[in-house]
Order: structure tokens, then C-alpha cells, then sequence
């Protein structure tokens, strides 16, 4: 048996592990993203930033494909 048990744990559920953290890693990003937005919309009108004119909208996540085969 190993000399400590992290090191044990370790090396008997390194793959398991590893596919544990990408999962976290990966799922920050939405995290990041959901919890930003409500912050942009409050601090950009406080900060006098976003929209010029009365009636004015934002454009959020615009996403925009090309494909030449749907026209």
C-alpha cells in the first residue's frame, strides 16, 4: 500500500479524476456567462453606458451563421 493516502487515491483514480475536473472546468463557462449578464445590466445603465436614445436595444449573444447550403 502506498505511504499516504492521497497518493493511493491518487494513482487508483487518476482517470476518473481527471474526467471530474474537465467537466468543472468546462461547465465555468456558462457559469461565468449567467452570472456576468445580470451585472452588465445593471452596472452599464448606472455607468451611463449602453443605450444613447430612448426606445435603444442591445444586441445580446448574436450569433450569425453563413451556411451556403440552407441558404
Amino acid at each position: 500500500m502506498e505511504p499516504s493516502l492521497a497518493r493511493y487515491i491518487w494513482t487508483h483514480t487518476k482517470k476518473q479524476q481527471v474526467w471530474i475536473l474537465m467537466i468543472v472546468v468546462l461547465s465555468m463557462i456558462p457559469y461565468f456567462i449567467s452570472f456576468d449578464l445580470p451585472k452588465l445590466i445593471v452596472n452599464g445603465p448606472i455607468q451611463g453606458k449602453g443605450f444613447g436614445e430612448p426606445g435603444a436595444t442591445q444586441p445580446f449573444m448574436r450569433l450569425h451563421y453563413d451556411l451556403p447550403f440552407i441558404g
